[in-house]
């Protein structure tokens, strides 16, 4: 079977080390995988050297969006049909439509992947329009929470299958030491509008005089200013710390005792399946497209809130800091986490692939 993955790049972000791990998964288990993408950076996620790399870039000589894009699909077509691929798995808004007007007429199966949530990634009137003609089309749909499911009409939601995250192996294959967290809370993901840590920052300020716990923030984003002015102005300058980026975060993460999630919206956020798999106490908004809910399974792992509620949040912050927590619950969220390990889940797409892909007789 040949397969090609397609995403607009690997250089960060969950999706596109969603689509590294499952591409050096599935390379190792017998299926011949290429990886078509629009850019290519120096830092990227690793990708297994036997995974067959196609970067568009190099060929796009316009500057016109319509052209570049009508480009892009005639180039992702004749790869397909070059390199006799039997289906393509496209990952994100962009690399979806692509995907589908890519192959259309041709042999090759089309699985898209909503990796966010709908209402979100596809709320603009071009997108609502493009994904109810387009998604129709395709062979598969892959969706990460029934909600994200549920939310497009009967003729897409038919088409879909639920297949979770993988979480970062690194994470799964720490040795987790007990009893030497320091009781702080910690976050992590891009400096952005979707994760909120504006409420986050006010959340910790009703409670800052209440608890010796500190608030330390990993990521990188536009946000940053914005982020750094709201915490000199709330006299937190030494009490939340913008920690910025950092390549080894499944060691550094697991000094801390409590991990928060104060996103608006979410796929199946990365970053609190990592905190898990690393026995952190968790608490995360109650954000669509369902996935910290799922994760949580009726609050056994975890603490949920309604979105944008600084007072609740910090209310749970506060029960987190003064809780002494059992092993028991550290070593459940960690056995909670290893059901989204990259054997279980690649596991999933290779039989969706074989109920795609149906052998020549």
């Amino acid at each position: 079977m040949k397969v090609c993955f397609l995403i607009n790049q690997i250089h960060e972000g969950g999706a596109e080390r969603v689509v590294c791990s499952l591409s050096n998964y599935l390379i190792n288990n017998g299926i011949d995988v290429h990886l078509i993408t629009t850019l290519k950076f120096t830092d990227e996620y690793k990708l297994d050297d036997s995974v067959k790399r196609y970067v568009l870039s190099p060929f796009l000589n316009t500057k016109n969006r319509l052209s570049k894009n009508i480009l892009i699909k005639k180039l992702i077509r004749q790869y397909c049909l070059n390199n006799q691929i039997d289906c393509i798995c496209s990952f994100m808004a962009e690399s979806n439509f692509r995907a589908i007007s890519s192959c259309k007429r041709i042999t090759t199966k089309t699985i898209i992947s909503i990796r966010n949530d709908p209402a979100h990634e596809y709320q603009s009137f071009l997108y609502k329009i493009l994904s109810k003609r387009l998604f129709p089309k395709a062979d598969a749909i892959v969706f990460q929470t029934d909600d994200a499911k549920n939310s497009f009409n009967s003729k897409i939601s038919k088409l879909g299958t639920i297949i979770e995250n993988p979480i970062n192996e690194a994470f799964l294959t720490q040795k987790i030491g007990k009893g030497l967290k320091r009781k702080d809370f910690v976050t992590s993901g891009r400096l952005a509008e979707q994760k909120n840590h504006s409420v986050l920052i006010e959340a910790f300020s009703l409670i800052s005089k209440k608890t010796d716990a500190n608030l330390y923030i990993y990521g990188d984003g536009p946000l940053r200013e914005n982020l750094k002015k709201k915490i000199n102005d709330l006299s937190l300058n030494n009490r939340v710390f913008l920690m910025g980026q950092c390549c080894k975060l499944e060691e550094e993460l697991q000094k801390y005792k409590t991990f928060v999630l104060s996103s608006n919206y979410e796929g199946m956020p990365n970053s609190l399946m990592e905190a898990m798999a690393l026995g952190l106490d968790c608490i995360s908004t109650d954000c669509p497209c369902g996935g910290p809910r799922f994760l949580f399974d009726n609050n056994k792992y975890g603490r949920l809130c309604i979105v944008n509620d600084k007072e609740k949040l910090a209310n749970l912050m506060l029960l987190s800091a003064n809780e002494n927590e059992s092993q028991d619950k550290i070593d459940a969220r960690i056995r909670r986490a290893n059901e989204f390990s990259i054997d279980r889940i690649g596991r999933k797409w290779i039989g969706l692939l074989n109920s795609i892909v149906k052998p020549e007789i």
